[in-house]
């Protein structure tokens, strides 16, 4: 039980990680 709950953890932590990653760099390109 325990293994699968940190399993579906990590994929939320790497889905939020890569939007974060994405609006930073939209971000970046937005600002010049």
């Amino acid at each position: 039980m325990v293994e699968r709950e940190l399993k579906e953890v990590k994929i939320w932590i790497e889905i939020l990680g890569y939007k974060g990653h994405i609006t930073s760099i939209t971000s970046q390109t937005a600002d010049g």
